[in-house]
């Protein structure tokens, strides 16, 4: 028995070989081959696929550094095309090959040709099993990588990286345009007018800033609310803190009105007993109960500009800079705007008298 369990005890379960599994490619993003097109390239490649009603390609010189691959220059060949395909014949390369050893850095140009590219036409960038087979083909010739460009009228312009060497499609890398000389220069020419342009708005701030800073203190006040009655031989006025201590003279006009009228006369015999500037406080919450009370609070600015009210709302937001802020009910609130439009009423009528 103890044989059988020491037995059991040393058994090791064996790994199985993984014969087929089906392996995935992961690519890290940093490692993603980055594609710069120049100018010149990309605009002989919009005028192949746009002047051309058939798939038509084109041979290409492309320049490696590190992880960017940089494409310098196009070329036409000869080729048979049809509506959905395009054939790279031996003798046209053969010819195109001939036409390139010509130039005077012929050779360098031919060890650069990394690239092919063809149109779609009108349909997708998707590549079909016979762009498939032509790049399997171009690894047979000796290079370790090759690009291949597939574009179409509407725009579209999709570039593959095969890396032969380590045996990896990149399929559908990013791409961006490169900047001409000639581009890069007359960028510089309008950063540089920007620049004037920025020094002449930060020259206008600059010479008109202590001229408006001392307008705007000057001329611009705050409106300050300081509603309350004192016994001077005239109604209590709004101090706006501004130097305007005295009345509009129209208000001059009611105030003399007021003091020959019986309400002045009346008022002022209830203010013969008490000092002429003393103020009232009140240790009960007041109420608007007859007209003559909205004088105990308001002077005739306020009312003239409270008798315009229509809403007790507005009042409230025009008490909320004020110490009466809590002091009126909704009816009190409702009874001052009234009253304010009887007294604006009697002082214009009194006004048309005159």
């Amino acid at each position: 028995m103890n044989t059988l369990e020491n037995k059991e005890e040393n058994t090791v379960n064996e790994f199985n070989e993984r014969i087929n599994p089906t392996t995935s490619l992961k690519v890290i993003k940093s490692c993603i081959p980055n594609v710069m097109i120049n100018p010149i390239a990309l605009a002989k490649m919009q005028l192949f696929v746009n002047t051309c009603d058939k798939e038509v390609g084109w041979l290409g010189t492309v320049i490696k550094n590190k992880n960017s691959y940089i494409i310098q220059d196009v070329y036409l060949f000869e080729q048979e095309v049809a509506s959905t395909t395009t054939e790279i014949t031996p003798e046209g390369l053969s010819k195109f090959a001939e036409q390139i050893l010509t130039l005077e850095n012929g050779v360098e140009i031919w060890n650069n040709i990394r690239l092919w590219g063809h149109s779609h036409v009108n349909m997708s960038v998707s590549p079909s099993g016979q762009d498939n087979e032509q790049m399997n083909s171009f690894s047979n010739i000796g290079k370790d990588w090759f690009i291949r460009i597939i574009a179409n009228k509407n725009g579209d312009l999709k570039v593959d990286v095969y890396d032969y060497e380590h045996g990896i499609e990149f399929i559908d890398v990013p791409w961006e345009r490169l900047i001409s000389v000639e581009e890069e220069q007359l960028l510089t020419q309008i950063n540089d007018l920007y620049e004037q342009i920025n020094a002449i708005k930060s020259a206008y701030i600059d010479s008109y800033k202590e001229t408006i800073e001392a307008e705007i203190k000057e001329k611009v006040k705050d409106k300050f609310y300081t509603i309350g009655y004192t016994y001077p031989n005239k109604l209590n006025h709004l101090d706006y803190n501004n130097g305007y201590d005295d009345y509009d003279d129209r208000y001059d006009d009611y105030n003399d009105y007021y003091d020959n009228s019986y309400y002045g006369i009346q008022n002022n015999k209830k203010k013969e007993n008490k000092k002429e500037t003393s103020t009232v406080i009140y240790k009960t919450k007041p109420t608007i109960s007859k007209y003559n009370d909205i004088f105990t609070y308001f002077d005739v600015e306020e009312l003239e500009e409270i008798s315009h009210y229509t809403s007790t709302e507005t009042l409230k937001k025009m008490l909320k800079y004020t110490k009466y802020e809590d002091t009126f009910t909704q009816k009190d609130l409702e009874q001052i705007i009234e009253y304010a439009k009887q007294f604006h009423n009697k002082y214009m009528q009194e006004e048309v008298l005159r």
